[in-house]
């Protein structure tokens, strides 16, 4: 279920930016589910070639999710901080 949904928004950036004015329902649906298979074999490939790679793949996206929601974190916590110098 997840590589669908990373599969349909790859495939809407892939499509809006070669194609003008494309609505989500335009993309074709076996685009979708083989982006899809291709990303879960591109998974499995790094898992099975090394053991140690596959984990430390995981950590650097887990760091780089944390990372990229540290901001809005920091942000959202005082509703009255415009952005981070001001906030006290």
């Amino acid at each position: 279920m997840i590589s669908l949904i990373f599969a349909e928004y790859l495939n809407r950036i892939f499509w809006h930016t070669t194609k003008k004015d494309v609505s989500p329902d335009d993309i074709p649906q076996w685009a979708i589910k083989l982006t899809a298979v291709a990303a879960v074999a591109m998974v499995t490939i790094v898992c099975i070639a090394a053991r140690k790679l596959g984990t430390r793949v995981a950590v650097v996206f887990t760091i780089v999710k944390v990372l990229r929601l540290f901001p809005f974190h920091v942000l959202l916590a005082d509703p009255a901080c415009v952005d981070l110098v001001s906030c006290k």
